[in-house]
């Protein structure tokens, strides 16, 4: 959400980067459907959790294309009521009805404090009320170039959450990131594997890049 005036302000390499990052998380996302869809089981729905998403359409476009069924994002008040004005703005309400679209719910929290952010995503994972459909819901925990901005130790804390939560809860889950995780000063593989496995997360993709939020990944439960 950045108007055509302001692109240009932008170097190359930022828009670059951005794009690199948005296409792997999209595909990951699309790639966790398909397995979902083919499953020998009983498909689940999808539900995406953004940790961070500032104003990134990335909730809507999913959701728009069938790829998700819920989207929630946790973000800090004044991005929040930001965000939520623009879409609630006339143009934007226009378009919406247009192509029948339907927002995420839009969460109010600092990441950096942690109590604050498993207790909404207890409401949200463990012991939803907004579903009644009786599927399984599969959650998918994305985080996208926020990780940089939290204070030291949050970003592992959240990861050792995420993984806490769909354990209490009982349900399936994925990690999908483009951000800067901690205690991996490089790309290197092991590394990662190391770092996430000691979180309770099993890499299962690998995609070191340019930049601040230089490490790509997708990761299911150990």
């Amino acid at each position: 959400l950045v108007s055509k005036k302001l692109v240009r302000f932008f170097p190359r390499f930022h828009h670059a980067n951005v794009e690199i990052r948005t296409a792997y998380l999209d595909q990951a996302i699309e790639r966790i459907y398909e397995q979902q869809r083919s499953s020998a089981d009983k498909p689940e729905r999808i539900r995406l959790v953004s940790f961070g998403a500032g104003y990134d359409t990335r909730s809507v476009r999913l959701r728009e294309s069938g790829y998700i069924d819920e989207a929630w994002e946790l973000d800090l008040p004044n991005v929040v009521a930001a965000k939520r004005a623009i879409f609630e703005s006339k143009r934007f309400i226009r378009w919406r009805r247009r192509h029948n679209v339907t927002l995420p719910t839009f969460l109010s929290v600092d990441l950096n404090q942690l109590q604050d952010v498993e207790q909404i995503l207890e409401d949200i994972v463990v012991s939803p009320t907004h579903d009644d459909s009786g599927l399984a819901t599969h959650t998918i925990f994305l985080f996208e170039g926020v990780m940089i901005y939290l204070n030291e130790g949050v970003p592992r804390g959240l990861l050792e959450m995420c993984r806490r939560i769909l354990r209490s809860g009982s349900v399936s889950g994925s990690l999908v990131f483009a951000d800067r995780l901690e205690n991996i000063p490089g790309g290197d593989i092991e590394i990662g594997k190391t770092e996430l496995a000691s979180t309770g997360w099993k890499l299962l993709e690998w995609q070191p890049k340019p930049g601040l939020a230089r490490h790509m990944g997708h990761a299911e439960p150990l």
